[in-house]
């Protein structure tokens, strides 16, 4: 039976968008602006012809999470010799979705986290661990779920866990659904929470010897609930502390990408809308808009953006503490139609970026001081990419993204996330091709 009218504009529109994709990924993108002055010569790349990538962590692999219904792993850290990762279990009110915890011994996964474990948060509460941070020889796990609330602080010796913050323990009784980052700055801990209801504003919390609010209702000249445009943030994203200043940045689901920073005393926006020569969001849709990642290379301050749409966009930014500027002016086409940088990290004298592309799925991406390449994903040194579910490029990958990156032990780790269940894995690079999966055994 030939297609309906409705059919055959969709089909039309469809093949439209493919070829037009083909089109931009067949030409460079080139940006009119003076990129950061980071070094073109920095230390040979640790990729080499026998190096490779290793899966140390998937479903069922390695005796780690057996719960299918794990999306990705955003939370992720080096700890006493170990890898611990934090599932994130999906976004619905499926009360058995359950934020969980895991640690790797270069060998196999141990449940550490949830359901109760060493003294952790019960069963049918949380549903994902959104951040794993090292602070003062403890691991601080921020964690929510779907319900007003839920938002909480725990922290672990590596023993046994204890509530440390949380609606109720410190913070405005059930205002909060999800704690989303966490640094320690000045001998305090600062946590950044919000709210899936829209309703109550992203806040930032202080714990000096008592918790205190310091941001989200224009607390010490941070932002208020509504800016005069009638916009708002949405996430308290990201904190990094960059020459002796917390910087934080937010996401809005409306067009602005901003970054703060904050001495102790008073806030002060240092990016976004072009403020210091920084990027200007053209569009005018409320999509997702974030800064998904703070870090620092060479002196810079780093920041990745990550954008819901389809406008071609620079992800990669650096700061030297008065203007900024592109990391790299001639970017990759594939980067074209990128949806988030996801994750980044300064090692062994290079930067790398972890991607997400609807297209063309997970990748990680490294910058020589010129260009940017790929050196994971596509199946580069054996990593994923191999083997996808039916559907070709055209169906939505099931390595969605390269969501965190991290060093541990001298090797680099890098876990992954899709909107498929089961899409949480973790990899490990093996630069030697030994096949081991750590380059140092814990």
């Amino acid at each position: 039976m030939p297609p309906t009218v409705g059919e055959a504009s969709i089909q039309r529109t469809a093949f439209t968008a493919t070829y037009r994709l083909m089109q931009d990924l067949s030409v460079p993108w080139l940006l009119d602006r003076e990129p950061a002055g980071i070094s073109t010569d920095p230390p040979p790349s640790a990729f080499g012809a026998r190096s490779r990538w290793v899966q140390i962590a998937g479903p069922h692999l390695n005796n780690d999470w057996p719960d299918v219904r794990s999306f990705d792993i955003k939370a992720l850290a080096s700890f006493q010799g170990h890898i611990y990762a934090g599932i994130r279990a999906g976004w619905s009110y499926n009360r058995d979705d359950i934020a969980l915890v895991f640690r790797y011994d270069g060998r196999t996964w141990e449940h550490v986290g949830g359901d109760g474990v060493f003294g952790s948060w019960p069963a049918g509460t949380q549903s994902r661990i959104q951040n794993l941070e090292v602070i003062g020889g403890m691991l601080y796990a921020a964690i929510g779920g779907t319900l007003t609330g839920e938002a909480e602080i725990w922290r672990f010796d590596g023993h046994e866990w204890e509530l440390f913050g949380g609606n109720g323990h410190g913070w405005n009784e059930g205002d909060h659904d999800v704690a989303y980052s966490i640094r320690e700055f000045g001998g305090a801990i600062y946590v950044g929470v919000h709210s899936l209801d829209f309703l109550t504003p992203p806040a930032v919390y202080r714990f000096d010897g008592r918790w205190e609010r310091v941001a989200g209702h224009g607390e010490y000249g941070s932002w208020p609930p509504m800016a005069e445009d009638g916009t708002t943030y949405f996430q308290p994203y990201e904190m990094f502390v960059y020459r002796g200043e917390l910087y934080l940045g937010m996401t809005s689901h409306d067009p602005r990408l901003d970054i703060w920073r904050f001495d102790g005393e008073r806030w002060e926006q240092v990016a976004g809308n072009g403020l210091n020569d920084s990027w200007v969001i053209e569009s005018t849709h409320r999509r997702h808009y974030l800064i998904t990642d703070l870090l620092e290379h060479e002196g810079f301050l780093i920041a990745t953006l990550g954008f819901w749409g389809n406008e071609p966009f620079h992800p990669i930014w650096a700061f030297d503490g008065e203007r900024w500027a592109p990391v790299g002016n001639a970017l990759p086409p594939q980067w074209r139609y990128n949806r988030n940088t996801n994750s980044a990290i300064s090692w062994k004298g290079r930067l790398y970026a972890g991607i997400q592309n609807p297209w063309i799925g997970a990748s990680l991406w490294e910058f020589d001081g010129g260009a940017w390449a790929p050196v994971m994903g596509y199946g580069r040194h054996d990593s994923w990419g191999q083997h996808e579910p039916p559907g070709g490029i055209w169906a939505y990958p099931f390595h969605g993204y390269a969501y965190t990156l991290v060093e541990h032990e001298g090797s680099l780790i890098a876990s992954l996330g899709s909107e498929v269940v089961g899409g949480a894995q973790i990899w490990v690079f093996d630069p030697s091709g030994n096949a081991t999966g750590m380059a140092t055994q814990p």
